[in-house]
Order: C-alpha cells, then structure tokens, then sequence
C-alpha cells in the first residue's frame, strides 16, 4: 500500500510540474522596442509638357512632351526598389490612328505584348525612369472627319504600375510572378 501511495504522490507530482513550468512561462515577459518598420511601394508618373502655341493638323505639328515614372525617397528609407510598366492609351480611337510618339526606340523601355512598355531595370528609391518618349506628333493626313471634332479635347492617358524587385532578378520574373497571383 505504501509503495501504490508513494507511486500516486510522485504521479501527480510529475503531473502538476509542466503546469507549474507552462504558468512561469505564460506569467513572464519583456518589453522590446521593434526596431522594423512597414515598407511600402510607391511611384509615380511625372510629366513635362511645356505650352506650345497650337498648329493646324494639316501642318503635321510635333508637340515637345515626356513622361517618366518617380520612385521617391522616403522617410526611413521605407519606400521599395520597384521594376515599374506603363500603358498609354488615346481619348479616342481615331486620333491614337494619326498620333506617334517620337523617342519610343530610343528611351531603354520595352514593349510588351500585353500593351504596357516595361523599363527593365531596377528603379531604386529617389530615382527616376528615362522618359518613356521625347514628343507627340500628329499627322494631318491620318486624322479622319471624326477624329478632328475630338481634336480639341484630345488627351494622351498615362497608367502606370509597379512591383517590389527584391526577390528577382529580372523584371520579366517580378511581373509574371505578380501577374500570376493576381489572376489566381
């Protein structure tokens, strides 16, 4: 009988000691300051587009324009080196058939197959892109009857995205793998 008791206080003795070692360990802690901060991506279209006296259509004008994308530097260093793209698109589909955008072979982007023009490289935080062109050229001879009534309020939209480039060592691994996951 001795040796059943003594076996039961050694039992729940054994028993009772993880909650002892659980409670000591749930019960104590310490205050840490997180030294990590939250970084974000964020960039920008820039655009410099001066004022120019308009030119009748039928005279082929060349309007000065460009257009780049900004990664600006931020606070803590928080913003993130990013591999960026840009569309452009036309307010209307007949004046997009008489307009060129001079400077396009020229200006280290790459077009893409899915409408965007790609810049290859990294865009590190607080630099800028080349210009994705250098100027806008409309040709009389290719504006139709309906495009010369939107003539007046025609505007050249720029879009542009950008995904963090740490973790790949091309922009076209970034995009596809980002590509991937916002179609699944």
């Amino acid at each position: 009988m001795e040796k059943k008791l003594l076996f039961l206080l050694l039992f729940a003795a054994a028993a009772l000691m993880p909650v002892n070692a659980l409670y000591g360990y749930l019960s104590d802690y310490a205050e840490v300051k997180n030294p990590a901060t939250v970084g974000y991506q964020e960039t920008t279209i820039t655009e410099e587009f001066p004022p120019v006296t308009p030119v009748l259509p039928e005279e082929d004008p060349t309007y000065p324009k460009t257009a780049w994308i900004s990664n600006p530097a931020a606070a803590n260093n928080a913003n993130c080196d990013a591999y960026v793209r840009m569309r452009i698109s036309f307010s209307h589909s007949d004046i997009a058939q008489a307009v060129t955008l001079e400077g396009l072979s020229s200006s280290g982007w790459i077009w893409g197959d899915d409408g965007y023009y790609y810049y290859p490289e990294i865009l590190r935080e607080g630099e800028n892109t080349p210009p994705l062109f250098q100027a806008v050229h409309v040709s009389g001879d290719q504006l139709t009857e309906a495009a010369e009534k939107y003539l007046a309020d025609f505007r050249l939209v720029l879009y542009e995205e950008s995904v963090q480039a740490k973790g790949f060592s091309s922009y076209r691994e970034a995009w596809d793998f980002f590509l991937r996951r916002r179609a699944a």
